[in-house]
């Protein structure tokens, strides 16, 4: 990685221009001694501190104009879009798609399209973090940096219930989401909990044994892509109303015996009326003809 360095720092350097580029170039290691500790899908982010070098200043449009130049041991490399400013001095970068061990933090001309042609500064080969995403001091040629707290972009979640109305004796589903920024965190667990306690949640199965209606809160556990270890939560409530079931009983159950009925002066009429097994009436049903 030393000569790799070297190769690059020792280019010559296109005209500057009053507009700068930043460059991040992520390494796969080709020995032993890199072991991938980033894996993105093409939607992950890398945040650093665009203050922690004297050397790493914005352009005249405030924000910056920053790109960064990806490489793995396939030989495969290109530069990323410019980087985004996420908060203050704080910006990032989308690391492309694939596993990465390291990056190079190098300031550019912009005259050009970013290269390392045109490259004024870099630092050394950092090892890429797990734990953290955010770079908040590194310095020229150095592979020593401190990792900041983390960058945990928040989100928002919501839960569905289908259907939001049901029996006893049914069932609802439940599906819980991410409602913002869900192209940049994953969900990693969702947890329910249920108000009456007579409702229950197994899986993402709501049932109850008693009608009313009933709160499922959702707890859901996320994280900013590629980076598992940086968890957050959000919550979301729904509701659904259970009502009971007709009761299905069997005809042994009941006596059904046949009696007769005069209506309104005509003929004798059949009537069935039906009871228990206790002897006590439960319904008279009337019929003519």
């Amino acid at each position: 990685m030393k000569n790799f360095t070297k190769q690059f720092a020792n280019k010559t350097l296109f005209k500057p221009t009053r507009w700068l580029l930043v460059a991040l170039m992520f390494l796969l290691g080709t020995s032993g001694a890199w072991a991938a500790t980033i894996t993105s899908d093409g939607s992950a982010r890398l945040y650093f501190n665009m203050k922690a070098v004297s050397w790493w200043t914005a352009g005249t449009n405030g924000d910056g104009n920053f790109a960064y130049f990806f490489n793995n041991s396939t030989g495969k490399n290109a530069w990323s879009a410019h980087a985004v400013k996420y908060s203050g001095d704080t910006y990032y970068v989308t690391i492309p798609s694939g596993s990465w061990a390291g990056v190079i933090l190098t300031r550019n001309n912009t005259s050009t399209a970013p290269s390392w042609n045109n490259k004024w500064n870099q630092t050394g080969d950092i090892t890429l973090s797990s734990t953290s995403n955010y770079l908040s001091k590194f310095s020229e040629g150095s592979t020593s940096v401190t990792w900041g707290t983390a960058v945990k972009p928040a989100s928002t979640a919501s839960v569905t219930a289908k259907p939001t109305s049901i029996k006893t004796t049914e069932s609802s589903t439940l599906t819980s989401t991410l409602s913002s920024n869900a192209d940049i965190n994953t969900i990693s667990t969702t947890t329910y909990s249920v108000s009456p306690s007579t409702g229950t949640v197994e899986g993402s199965t709501f049932t109850a044994t008693v009608a009313g209606d009933y709160t499922i809160t959702a707890t859901v556990t996320f994280y900013p892509n590629a980076y598992a270890s940086l968890t957050s939560t959000a919550t979301a409530t729904t509701t659904i109303t259970v009502t009971k079931s007709c009761e299905t009983v069997s005809a042994s159950q009941y006596t059904i015996k046949t009696t007769e009925y005069t209506w309104d002066g005509q003929a004798k009429k059949p009537t069935v009326s039906a009871k228990d097994g206790a002897g006590e009436p439960t319904s008279t049903v009337y019929k003519q003809g």
